[in-house]
């Protein structure tokens, strides 16, 4: 049996909204989304909670860049793995880790090559899972900065502010003005 994840939605319609970003954690649950909430910083929360494959397909449609978490069951594998493509081929600058049940490990290598950035099996440590969420976060850019330069600037360790008019626009040279 095969399952489209794609059939009712419209990913051509519009580009993803890739300078944005969001967490998105996909489960039925909410397991997870509450034991990620307990080790991620503030920085990283809210997260955004979906039940389907559908309406996670939809965040990432309003939020290009996202990362998401899903989790994979013995119910869902099939819809899972089709995701995984959707989101590789639909949404480049997402990123997307599985949380799975246990006796799904041998899924892991597929779920990688179809664009998983981490395969996790019944995990209680969560803290792989936080460093890969925050590396995802860091390396996208801050609403209307999408120029190079305005990337090097939000990725500068003493924070985003502009250039002083002093220093704008000086090259190299250290001669003064004659």
């Amino acid at each position: 049996m095969s399952f489209d994840v794609t059939r009712d939605l419209d990913l051509h319609g519009a580009a993803p909204a890739a300078g944005l970003w969001a967490l998105i954690v996909c489960e039925r649950s909410g397991h997870w989304a509450t034991r990620l909430r307990d080790v991620l910083d503030s920085d990283l929360v809210p997260i955004c909670e979906t039940r389907s494959a559908r309406e996670c397909l939809a965040q990432c449609e309003r939020f290009g860049a996202s990362a998401c978490v899903l989790e994979m069951t013995d119910d869902n594998v099939e819809t899972v793995l089709s995701l995984l493509t959707t989101l590789a081929r639909g949404f480049p600058r997402a990123a997307a880790v599985i949380l799975a049940q246990r006796g799904l490990e041998p899924l892991g290598r597929l779920a990688i090559e179809l664009g998983a950035v981490h395969f996790a099996v019944a995990t209680r440590d969560l803290a792989p899972v936080a460093g890969i969420l925050r590396r995802h976060r860091a390396t996208v850019p801050a609403p209307g900065r999408t120029t190079l330069s305005d990337r090097i600037l939000d990725s500068l360790p003493w924070g985003r502010d502009e250039p002083s008019s002093e220093t704008r626009g000086h090259s190299r040279s250290r001669r003064p003005s004659v």
